[in-house]
Parts: structure tokens; C-alpha cells; sequence
């Protein structure tokens, strides 16, 4: 995998090979205390939780607070706002998306970008429209200044699927191929806000691999 794919990847540990019981290395985020983790998985859940229950207008940072168990000045040791929580959280499994992508090598791009598409769809859909749509209102108003459309893993793996597909020869080559990626991310961002906007069938993870495999089909004809 070329070098890009190791963004979000989890860190190295000490030379030695040892790795320490007190310290969790996480993507973006270098290392924190295993108290500090188990705080922003509490904020997590908690926030998932209300955000279900009452929507992300009316879940307050006290709200969240007092459904983790901690203070506000905890709080904001880990998050800066609100709208930090689901980004870090979607970054997150983007991250782990990542990971279970490099477990992929062995098999063809294809195969791999529908196994992918599945993956980060069926997440959408275990998550729920409402925590979904929150989280691209956020994203879009937020600008990209904390959490660019083009870090998201399923993203990366569009490009990095297409462009060594069509180095194995899987995938027709230039001029084709940048237009393939144009429209395989497109894909992804019509998928999504099309599903949280508009509804539709409940299998979207099922549409979603459907979907990219006509593109890919048409791709490679």
C-alpha cells in the first residue's frame, strides 16, 4: 500500500518492541491515559445516546455531562465544543476503516472497494439517519477547517483502489480512471445525503455496494 494509506493507522510503539499498560496510542491524537480513553468513550455513548433520544439541538454539553458522569471542566480537558464529538467519533472509525482496509492487500481492488463500501454504509446505517445528517450539517458548516471531506477514510481508499486497480490492470489507466475517482467520490457524498435527506430503502449498505459495483462494471468495460 503506498505510503498515504498509513494516515490513521495507529502508532508505532517503543523501539524495544514493549508497549506500555499506562498509554493508548490513538490515530491523530499521539498517546492519552487509559482514564483519559475510557472519559471519551463515556462522552461518546453518552452523546449518541441523547443525541437518538432528543436530537442534536437539544442535547447541551451539562446534558451530556451529567449522562457520562463527569464535569464540565472534564469535558472540555477532551473537547473543545459540542460538534467535536462527532467529529472525533466519525474520524475515529474512519480510522478503523482504515486498519481493516490494509487487512485487504491480497485480494483485487475491486473486491476490496466493495468490501470497504459495505463497511462504512452498514455504519451509516447502525448509526441512524438522524446521527448521520447531524453529523454532515456539522461537517459542511464546520467548512472543512477541522475535518476535510477528503480525510474520510472511505474516501482515500476510492482513490487508492482505482488508481493501483488500474496499475494491476483491473481498471482501464489515464484519462479514464481520474474520471472514475470524480465519480466514485461523488458517489460516496451522494449516498450519503441523498439516504439522510430523502430516505428511502433501509439496506443501504446493500444500495451502496450495489451501486459501486455497476460504476465499477461500467469502469472497467
Amino acid at each position: 500500500m503506498n505510503e498515504p494509506a498509513t494516515r490513521g493507522m495507529p502508532l508505532d510503539g517503543p523501539a524495544d518492541g514493549s508497549a506500555s499498560e499506562d498509554i493508548v496510542k490513538r490515530p491523530g491524537h499521539g498517546g492519552t491515559t487509559r482514564k483519559g480513553r475510557e472519559t471519551r468513550e463515556r462522552i461518546f455513548a453518552a452523546s449518541i445516546r441523547l443525541i437518538t433520544e432528543r436530537g442534536y439541538g437539544k442535547s447541551t454539553i451539562p446534558d451530556i455531562c451529567a449522562e457520562a458522569g463527569i464535569s464540565t471542566g472534564n469535558f472540555y480537558h477532551h473537547f473543545h465544543a459540542k460538534s467535536d464529538i462527532l467529529i472525533a467519533y466519525v474520524r475515529e472509525e474512519s480510522d478503523r476503516l482504515l486498519e481493516y482496509y490494509g487487512t485487504l492487500d491480497g485480494i483485487p481492488r475491486m473486491a476490496a472497494l466493495l468490501s470497504c463500501v459495505e463497511r462504512f454504509f452498514g455504519y451509516y446505517s447502525l448509526k441512524g439517519r438522524n446521527f448521520v445528517a447531524t453529523f454532515l450539517s456539522i461537517l459542511l458548516a464546520e467548512g472543512g477547517s477541522w475535518f476535510s471531506p477528503d480525510e474520510l477514510a472511505i474516501q482515500f481508499i476510492v482513490r487508492d483502489c482505482l488508481e493501483r486497480g488500474a496499475g494491476a490492470g483491473e481498471f482501464p489507466d489515464e484519462p479514464r480512471i481520474a474520471e472514475a475517482m470524480e465519480l466514485a467520490t461523488g458517489l460516496v457524498w451522494d449516498l450519503s445525503c441523498s439516504w439522510c435527506v430523502a430516505g428511502g430503502p433501509d439496506g443501504l449498505a446493500d444500495l451502496a455496494k450495489s451501486r459501486f459495483g455497476r460504476l465499477l462494471e461500467l469502469i472497467r468495460k
